[in-house]
């Protein structure tokens, strides 16, 4: 039995007589004997979805192999090329079998369990889609799980960070596409992207208001606001009767005076912007007030009345 492949001399046979003669002979032709051995090469982990590209490194001493029959996880593939590309769309483990047969039909598999480890990694990640100038967007990292070590955003207008969970303010108004890349320390990476998903937009208050001047009370005004980029808006009208949240409110102005109004608006709560119209509401007429003092508690009762104004006027 031979044990080892390779190419032997010819066996030899050698007779001795009872009487001690001698003879031998040695067959010309020598004996070969071949030898397979199955062996495959490997990357151990696929990034979902993704490629396991194995390659044969069988050996053949006297052969050739003229077939390779690869095996995942019980799915027998059959292939003459000693390097085949599988698809792998599932995470999880994979066993690995190779079997190769030769010209001489010898054969030899074998097995890899567990060799093969498929991940998938989910790359997502939250925003304030809303923000201004001024104020940073928040950026916040999903499925980062303990395999994760490195990140990398691009915020859409030319800069990035590799920071988990940056903050990053905008220069510029506009509307940016976002994409994150993920990578695991085993060797995958993924990128996701989101289009159009942060808006930069600063507010701009402005506004009118019709009339803004009477001779003498009351005077209604009517505020029409002229605002960019808003969602709330608050008036004060400088008199000390009461503000308003109204887009387009009036106000009704009842004591003589000159006053300022104020709109602030605001498309988030840290996006901002006030503007304040100084000597706005001119309402022109008597301002004047009065005491009364009397000089007992019983009849007969006299009252004494005093009045006082800015101005000389009939009383």
């Amino acid at each position: 039995t031979y044990s080892t492949p390779g190419i032997y001399p010819g066996p030899s046979l050698k007779v001795t007589s009872i009487h001690g003669c001698q003879d031998s002979i040695q067959l010309a032709d020598s004996i070969r004997v071949n030898g397979i051995e199955a062996s495959a090469a490997f990357d151990n982990i696929v990034c979902v979805p993704g490629e396991s590209i194995p390659v044969s490194t069988s050996t053949d001493v006297l052969g050739t192999i003229i077939e390779y029959r690869w095996t995942i996880n019980d799915t027998l593939f059959v292939s003459n090329e000693t390097s085949p590309i599988f698809p792998i769309d599932t995470p999880g483990i994979y066993d690995l079998s190779l079997t190769v047969t030769d010209d001489w039909n010898c054969t030899d598999t074998e097995d890899y369990p567990m060799a093969i480890e498929a991940l998938e990694l989910l790359p997502d990640f939250t925003a304030d889609t809303l923000s201004c100038t001024w104020a940073p967007v928040r950026f916040r990292a999903k499925n980062a799980t303990a395999n994760v070590d490195s990140f990398y955003w691009d915020f859409g207008d030319g800069n990035a960070s590799i920071n988990k969970n940056p903050n990053y303010t905008y220069t510029a108004e506009g509307t940016y596409s976002i994409c994150r890349t993920m990578v695991d320390m085993r060797g995958c990476e993924k990128t996701i992207c989101k289009y159009n998903h942060v808006s930069i937009q600063d507010p701009e208050s402005d506004f009118s208001g019709d009339p803004l001047s009477a001779n003498c009370p009351p005077l209604l005004t009517n505020f029409m606001n002229e605002s960019d980029n808003v969602f709330t808006h608050f008036w004060d009208f400088g008199d000390n009767t009461g503000n308003s949240t109204t887009e387009n409110p009036s106000h009704v102005y009842t004591e003589p005076g000159i006053y300022d109004v104020t709109l602030i608006v605001s498309m988030s709560p840290v996006c901002k912007d006030t503007i304040t119209r100084q000597d706005y509401i001119l309402l022109e007429g008597p301002k004047g007030s009065f005491a009364q003092e009397a000089d007992s508690t019983c009849v007969p009762l006299e009252v004494t009345l005093s009045a006082q104004s800015d101005d000389l006027y009939t009383y």
